[in-house]
């Protein structure tokens, strides 16, 4: 109230006093003193935009650049230590520019003579979970991280983003790079083969999924094979996914390991494995992920990919998925097929886990009064969510959990690990039950979306 009263003051004050006061009237000017006065100013064209085209300023190949992501729960910092050059960029020449929101961290790559916009992506990390996590407050820790993105012709500057507790994003480090200079080119190992699986169409004109397998030695290449398969079936058959099977193309990548399975820390299980998958991660059973990132981008390195997906040998239930980094799964569970396609959508679409029951491995990373970025679950702050377009007139906002609104899109509470002040879509959904339940309206629309992103 005070900030208005200040204003409306000085407007009024403006508005009465009306200069100095008036005196004799000054003699009229002449023509030419009315020039002199009033010269002719140059305007200046203002400059005109660069036009931004994959030809113009990328190669066809693929740059990656590996980073240490270090810090604590309350900081954090990066060091490039490598520049890659892998092979063909797979992903879309056409779609440069990422139109979401999604996920803790952004990068942008700018051209360094003209100051271009040329290249974002969203992104979450192995390291912004773990800074919730009772750990990050006690000590400081580091992460291999790796950036990929199709090769600048010539030098750009990297700036990376990463959103705050509070919902906003900041600036955490910025460098210029020259692709031509100090930079590696990628070697390919022989022991490792690639499969196509399904093909539907050009790379960059698709989204290329590429399944790694951990933990499967020389006698078990063949079950890799046949594994393989079959979740190939399984992401070519879901609803969701196989209505988009004309634009999704899938490999497989075999990478013999010394040791079978996964390793299990808390059972002192530690196998010699080529990814490192392990489940115990951040001290949660059933989730499995590593921190092996080198080793995990010098296989993958092998073949085209958008999207990754670790395949552990292993019948014991788990799994993970962090956004536009990876998703893994268990090779031989009874859920496997569920847990396939449920990571996935943490890892390619961006969605939030719609359960609230179960253990989670980090502690608050839904903030109170913030809104996510996550694109299916909403806090509802001031009468506000992302998918009210859905939702009939009919519909009471929030929404019973009752038969009546079994399958209606609403406004349900309860969601990403709380069962209070978040809330969900559906009654349930893939990114909630463990049953035999697709994808709710939401999260299918936000899976399309992702995917078309890839194929144009």
């Amino acid at each position: 109230m005070m900030r208005t009263a200040v204003i409306t003051t000085l407007a009024l004050f403006t508005f009465v006093s009306c200069g100095p006061a008036p005196g004799p009237r000054p003699p009229e000017a002449t023509p030419v003193e009315r020039t002199r006065r009033a010269p002719p100013t140059r305007r200046v064209a203002p400059a005109k935009p660069v036009k931004v085209t994959f030809a113009r300023f990328f190669t066809d190949h693929t740059l990656r650049v590996d980073l240490m992501h270090r810090g604590s729960a309350k900081a954090e910092s990066y060091k490039v230590i490598e520049l890659v050059r892998e092979g063909p960029w797979a992903g879309s020449r056409t779609q440069l520019l990422d139109p979401f929101s999604y996920g803790a961290h952004r990068f942008e790559i700018r051209d360094a003579a003209t100051g271009a916009l040329l290249y974002t992506r969203g992104y979450a990390s192995l390291f912004s979970e773990w800074q919730t996590t009772r750990e990050a407050r006690k000590i400081t820790k580091g992460f291999s991280e790796s950036l990929r993105l199709p090769m600048p012709r010539a030098p750009f500057d990297l700036r990376i983003l990463s959103r705050t507790p509070k919902g906003k994003v900041r600036q955490v480090f910025t460098r210029r790079l020259n692709p031509n200079t100090k930079i590696r080119s990628f070697r390919p190992v022989a022991q490792i083969t690639t499969r196509v699986l399904h093909k539907s169409g050009p790379d960059h004109k698709r989204l290329d999924i590429l399944i790694l397998g951990d933990g499967y030695t020389q006698s078990e290449r063949e079950k890799f094979w046949r594994d393989a398969r079959r979740f190939a079936q399984v992401m070519l058959t879901d609803r969701t996914f196989g209505a988009h099977k004309d634009k999704i193309n899938i490999r497989a990548l075999y990478v013999p390991s010394v040791d079978s399975g996964v390793s299990e820390p808390r059972k002192g299980r530690l196998l010699n494995t080529p990814l490192g998958l392990s489940f115990n991660t951040f001290n949660s059973a059933r989730y499995m992920m590593t921190v092996k990132n080198l080793g995990l981008r010098r296989a993958a390195a092998h073949a085209p990919y958008d999207a990754l997906y670790l395949m552990g040998n292993t019948s014991r239930y788990g799994g993970g998925g962090i956004y536009n980094l990876y998703s893994t799964f268990p090779s031989d569970n009874e859920y496997d097929a569920y847990v396939f396609i449920h990571e996935f959508g943490h890892s390619f679409a961006g969605l939030a886990d719609e359960y609230y029951t179960s253990e989670a491995s980090t502690e608050n990373m839904y903030k109170a009064n913030v809104e996510p970025a996550d694109p299916n679950i909403t806090a509802f702050l001031g009468g506000r969510f992302k998918w009210k377009k859905l939702v009939k007139p009919s519909t009471p906002i929030p929404t019973p959990a009752t038969a009546k609104y079994k399958h209606v899109v609403g406004l349900f509470e309860g969601a990403g690990y709380k069962a209070k002040g978040l809330y969900r879509a559906q009654q349930d959904c893939k990114m909630k039950g463990k049953g035999h339940v697709d994808f709710c309206r939401v999260c299918a629309n936000a899976t399309a979306a992702m995917i078309k992103l890839y194929s144009e």
